[in-house]
């Protein structure tokens, strides 16, 4: 994997086009940081079992590899909310949104759980439709979730494989404006949480340590984010009355909201305000 920008010049060219708060900071070192850990990487080879020094030469790869990941995820929220302030026909941008491409790829395909760095931009009032159709391509959801999916459909409880994926890539088709396929795909997504929370209105996930706040999620959980989502679509759709009452059920579910419907829920308010001044 190739990582494609130019420092300096990203830096330099990002600070004149914003100002105040808006400005990267720490950008330019978090890239350095990334890409330097992330070529230490690569260039340790997995070792075989069986060679020579096998668990001293395992430690080092895996540690090197856990450096890069955790370096990708200081880079990946302060580069999407630098690159969503950013026109979409700007170079820059573009060069920003290959980053952003490469390092989600890389961190996916270790299992990470990436999602979390995503979610406050993609729910973000400045994403274009543009940008979220970049990151409906990102978070496509995989072979094994569809399957699930699949095995939902004759009403069979599933394993709880790519659900953050799943509901995020529904809000991001959403937030791209194809409302069908965005209903579709929560549709799937509740289909199976609906199953496995009626078998086991207990169950939960955990994602490990490293997801930190976001570590455990109960079914209901992903079942209350469902409906948040589907509140959305009201409020995208012009209806902000349902909007409202949807959002309401969403909240009598639990006794608590996720910060995932949180960020959802006051984007509604921001929607059906903005709806509301224009009548």
């Amino acid at each position: 994997m190739k990582l494609i920008f130019t420092l300096s010049v990203i830096t330099l060219f990002i600070s004149n086009q914003l100002t105040g708060s808006e400005k990267p900071g720490d950008l330019e070192s978090l890239l350095k940081k990334y890409e330097n850990s992330y070529a230490l990487h690569k260039a340790t080879p997995k070792p075989v079992p069986g060679e020579e020094n096998f668990t001293e030469k395992l430690r080092v790869w895996a540690n090197n590899l856990r450096l890069a990941q955790d370096e990708a995820k200081k880079l990946l929220p302060e580069l999407l909310q630098q690159w969503i302030l950013l026109k979409d026909n700007n170079p820059i941008a573009k060069k920003y949104q290959k980053t952003i491409s490469e390092v989600i790829q890389f961190l996916r395909k270790g299992k990470e759980h990436v999602v979390p760095f995503i979610w406050p931009s993609l729910v973000d009032k400045k994403m274009t439709a543009e940008k979220a159709g970049a990151l409906v391509i990102l978070l496509q959801p995989d072979a094994r979730t569809r399957m699930n999916d699949r095995s939902a459909l004759n009403g069979l409880p599933t394993e709880s494989w790519g659900w953050a994926t799943q509901a995020a890539h529904s809000l991001a088709l959403l937030r791209k404006g194809q409302k069908e396929d965005a209903l579709k795909e929560l549709k799937a997504l509740k289909t199976k949480v609906s199953i496995n929370y009626k078998k086991n209105p207990d169950g939960s996930l955990d994602y490990g340590p490293e997801a930190g706040n976001h570590r455990y999620r109960s079914y209901l959980d992903y079942i209350q984010l469902c409906e948040v989502i589907y509140a959305y679509h009201f409020a995208l759709s012009g209806n902000p009355k349902k909007a409202d009452a949807q959002v309401q059920k969403a909240i009598k579910m639990d006794g608590s909201i996720s910060s995932e419907v949180k960020l959802i829920i006051d984007q509604i308010k921001r929607t059906n305000n903005k709806k509301d001044s224009l009548n």
